[in-house]
Protein backbone atom coordinates (compact mmCIF):
# COMPACT_ATOMS: atom_id res chain seq x y z
CA UNK A 1 0.00 0.00 0.00
CA UNK A 2 1.44 3.60 -0.73
CA UNK A 3 1.79 6.20 1.92
CA UNK A 4 -1.48 8.34 0.61
CA UNK A 5 -3.97 4.98 1.01
CA UNK A 6 -2.48 4.15 4.42
CA UNK A 7 -2.68 7.88 5.94
CA UNK A 8 -6.32 7.75 4.27
CA UNK A 9 -7.38 4.71 5.95
CA UNK A 10 -6.18 6.08 9.09
CA UNK A 11 -7.87 8.72 9.03
CA UNK A 12 -11.31 7.00 8.41
CA UNK A 13 -11.14 4.86 10.96
CA UNK A 14 -10.42 7.51 13.16
CA UNK A 15 -13.25 9.63 12.09
CA UNK A 16 -15.31 6.18 12.49
CA UNK A 17 -14.38 5.46 15.78
CA UNK A 18 -14.88 9.38 16.78
CA UNK A 19 -18.33 9.34 15.51
CA UNK A 20 -18.99 5.80 17.42
CA UNK A 21 -17.88 7.68 21.02
CA UNK A 22 -20.43 10.62 20.35
CA UNK A 23 -23.16 8.17 19.23
CA UNK A 24 -23.01 6.18 21.95
CA UNK A 25 -23.10 9.18 24.41
CA UNK A 26 -26.02 10.38 22.93
CA UNK A 27 -27.50 7.11 23.52
CA UNK A 28 -27.41 5.23 20.15
CA UNK A 29 -25.28 2.11 21.00
CA UNK A 30 -27.33 -0.01 18.66
CA UNK A 31 -27.11 1.94 15.73
CA UNK A 32 -23.32 2.40 15.84
CA UNK A 33 -23.13 -1.48 16.43
CA UNK A 34 -25.50 -1.27 12.79
CA UNK A 35 -22.96 0.88 11.74
CA UNK A 36 -19.70 -1.17 12.58
CA UNK A 37 -21.56 -4.36 10.68
CA UNK A 38 -23.14 -3.41 8.07
CA UNK A 39 -23.72 0.15 6.74
CA UNK A 40 -20.75 2.65 8.08
CA UNK A 41 -22.47 5.95 6.89
CA UNK A 42 -24.95 4.94 9.67
CA UNK A 43 -22.24 5.75 12.35
CA UNK A 44 -21.88 9.61 10.74
CA UNK A 45 -25.44 9.98 10.87
CA UNK A 46 -25.98 8.76 14.31
CA UNK A 47 -23.10 10.80 15.70
CA UNK A 48 -25.18 13.76 13.44
CA UNK A 49 -28.40 13.74 14.66
CA UNK A 50 -30.01 15.21 17.78
CA UNK A 51 -29.52 13.08 21.82
CA UNK A 52 -31.93 10.44 23.03
CA UNK A 53 -33.15 12.75 26.22
CA UNK A 54 -31.74 10.01 28.77
CA UNK A 55 -28.75 10.08 27.44
CA UNK A 56 -25.11 11.36 28.59
CA UNK A 57 -25.02 13.50 25.21
CA UNK A 58 -28.07 15.16 26.34
CA UNK A 59 -27.67 16.05 30.60
CA UNK A 60 -24.40 17.91 29.66
CA UNK A 61 -24.79 19.59 26.26
CA UNK A 62 -28.34 20.69 26.28
CA UNK A 63 -28.45 21.77 29.96
CA UNK A 64 -28.82 25.07 28.82
CA UNK A 65 -29.92 24.92 25.28
CA UNK A 66 -34.08 24.40 25.74
CA UNK A 67 -34.72 23.87 21.82
CA UNK A 68 -32.43 21.09 21.65
CA UNK A 69 -34.41 19.77 24.91
CA UNK A 70 -37.51 19.96 23.33
CA UNK A 71 -36.66 18.87 20.36
CA UNK A 72 -35.09 15.94 21.60
CA UNK A 73 -38.25 15.56 24.00
CA UNK A 74 -40.91 15.44 20.76
CA UNK A 75 -38.47 13.19 18.82
CA UNK A 76 -37.57 10.11 21.39
CA UNK A 77 -41.61 10.72 23.50
CA UNK A 78 -40.89 7.17 24.89
CA UNK A 79 -37.57 7.63 26.55
CA UNK A 80 -38.85 11.16 27.79
CA UNK A 81 -41.61 8.97 29.16
CA UNK A 82 -40.02 7.00 31.08
CA UNK A 83 -36.84 8.70 32.30
CA UNK A 84 -39.78 11.22 33.78
CA UNK A 85 -41.16 8.48 35.04
CA UNK A 86 -38.64 7.08 36.96
CA UNK A 87 -37.21 10.39 38.60
CA UNK A 88 -40.57 11.33 39.74
CA UNK A 89 -41.20 7.69 41.50
CA UNK A 90 -40.85 8.23 45.29
CA UNK A 91 -39.48 4.87 47.61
Amino acid sequence: MSGGTVVFLLLYLGSLIWCTVIGVQKGKGAMMLVGWLIFSPLIVIGAIRIAKPNSKWAREKYTFDTVKQEISKMRFPKEWLVMNHLSTETP
